[in-house]
C-alpha cells in the first residue's frame, strides 16, 4: 500500500471558485478614450526623416533667396510704377493758403489749394485724406455699430443694440439709425496742429498689388539677398571644414 503522506506536511487549500469569480470581476474595464491599437493612432506610421546635408541645404538656400529676389523685384518695380500726388494743406507754413484756417477762433474756414499734374494720371485715381500722427483705432469707437441695422433688419431700427451707446438714441428718446460713434461722427480736421499731425489730400491710382508700398518689396529684396549671403557662407565653411573631416575619418 503507498505510504501515507507526513503529517507535518500540510495539505494545499483549494481556492474557491466564489473568490475567482470575484477577482475577474474588479479587473479594470477597457476605457473608452482609448485610442484603438493601429499605426495611425499609435503614431507608427513610417516618417520621412531626411538628413539636412550640405548638398540640401547650400542650393535649398539659393533657390528661396533667388525666388524672394525675384518676387521683390517685380513688387518694387510695380510699386515705383504706382503715380501719387500728396497735397498738404496743414498750413503751419505761413505762405500756405490754408494757413489761416489753423487758428482756432476762424469758423468755417475755407482754403484753395492750386495744383498742377506733371504726366497723366492712369485711372482709375483714387483720392485719400490723410492725416500722420493720429490713430483713430480705438476699441470702443471702432465697436460702436449695430451690424444688425446696417444688414437691413427693421427690427432693429427701432432698438438698436448696446454697443451704439450712447448714440442709440437721441434726446426725445427716437432710435438712431444709423446708430454708434462711427455713424455720427463729424468730420474735423481743424484741431491736427494741436497734436503736430499733418493733414493732406493723395491722389493716387493702383495696380495689382494695390496702392504704393515700397516697403513691401525691399523686405523681399533683403530677405533674398540675406538667403544669398547665408548660402556663400555656407559653402565657404563647408569647403574649409570638408578636407579636414576627410582627414579624421582617415
Amino acid at each position: 500500500p503507498p505510504a501515507a503522506p507526513p503529517e507535518d506536511e500540510e495539505e494545499e487549500e483549494e481556492e474557491p471558485a466564489s473568490d475567482f469569480l470575484t477577482m475577474v470581476k474588479n479587473e479594470p474595464e477597457k476605457s473608452s478614450d482609448r485610442p484603438d491599437n493601429t499605426a495611425f493612432t499609435q503614431q507608427r506610421l513610417p516618417a520621412w526623416q531626411p538628413i539636412l546635408s550640405a548638398g540640401i541645404v547650400i542650393p535649398g538656400f539659393v533657390l528661396i533667396g533667388l525666388a524672394f529676389i525675384g518676387v521683390g523685384v517685380a513688387l518694387f518695380i510695380t510699386s515705383r510704377d504706382i503715380q501719387v500726388l500728396e497735397l498738404d494743406y496743414t498750413g503751419v507754413e505761413s505762405s500756405n493758403p490754408c494757413s489761416k484756417c489753423t487758428d482756432p477762433n476762424v469758423r468755417k474756414c475755407i482754403c484753395t489749394i492750386v495744383f498742377s499734374l506733371d504726366t497723366l494720371f492712369k485711372g482709375p485715381v483714387f483720392m485719400y485724406y490723410g492725416l500722420t500722427n493720429y490713430f483713430q483705432n480705438q476699441r470702443r469707437y471702432g465697436v460702436s455699430r449695430d451690424d444688425n441695422q446696417l444688414y437691413g433688419d427693421l427690427d432693429y431700427f427701432k432698438s438698436p443694440g448696446s454697443d451704439c451707446a450712447p448714440f442709440d438714441y437721441d434726446s426725445n428718446d427716437r432710435p438712431i439709425v444709423p446708430c454708434g460713434a462711427l455713424a455720427n461722427s463729424m468730420f474735423n480736421d481743424y484741431p491736427v496742429v494741436s497734436f503736430n499731425g499733418r493733414k493732406k489730400v493723395v491722389l493716387s491710382n493702383v495696380s495689382w498689388m494695390g496702392g504704393k508700398n515700397d516697403f513691401l518689396g525691399i523686405a523681399y529684396l533683403v530677405v533674398g539677398s540675406l538667403c544669398i549671403v547665408m548660402s556663400i557662407v555656407m559653402l565657404i565653411v563647408y569647403a574649409k571644414f570638408k578636407d579636414k573631416n576627410q582627414m579624421a575619418d582617415l
